[in-house]
């Protein structure tokens, strides 16, 4: 990954590749730790659990380094988004990308041109000059179509033969 200038380089992205796999609460504390006192970035790519809930909230803010900038595409709920807003005022968190939000449930994908929405973080989130939140499409390429409907029509066909779904959710 190439550097601008004044980029000190260090990047870290918080990352679990298997669902199922979800370390406990106490190994997913160190994800956010004295590391990510160095990192410019931080970029979240995991599932949410119990166990993860909030794993940026404000202590783990506090303790990063200042300006950092904070990606989520993975689940809103893995940021308190209160306590990001707080950082992004004050200055700590320099700047972020949000695919998701918390409490964003269906607010995507209907028409809500004219409804008044009880949003408020979303709306001061968006009003940052700082802060891009898309609407939890960060999946969507025409690649990540053609797999889901790909391994859906697969599923369907492992289990009508009685196999193994690697695809299920549990």
């Amino acid at each position: 990954m190439g550097m601008g200038d004044g980029a000190s380089g260090l990047v870290r992205s918080t990352t679990q590749v298997m669902p199922r796999q979800t370390p406990p609460a106490s190994s997913m504390t160190r994800l956010v730790s004295r590391e990510d006192e160095k990192c410019d970035l931080i970029t979240l790519h995991m599932p949410l659990s119990e166990d993860n809930f909030h794993i940026i909230d404000a202590s783990a803010m506090k303790n990063m380094k200042d300006g950092v900038v904070i990606i989520n595409t993975a689940r809103g709920s893995l940021i308190d988004t209160k306590a990001l807003i707080e950082a992004l005022e004050s200055g700590k968190v320099g700047a972020a990308g949000l695919d998701v939000i918390e409490d964003e449930l269906g607010m995507y994908y209907y028409n809500r041109k004219s409804d008044i929405l009880s949003k408020r973080d979303l709306y001061v989130l968006r009003g940052f000059p700082n802060v891009i939140v898309t609407p939890h499409m960060a999946f969507y390429t025409d690649q990540a179509v053609s797999d889901m409907v790909k391994h859906s029509i697969e599923s369907c066909i492992l289990r009508e033969a009685g196999k193994k779904d690697p695809w299920e959710v549990v």
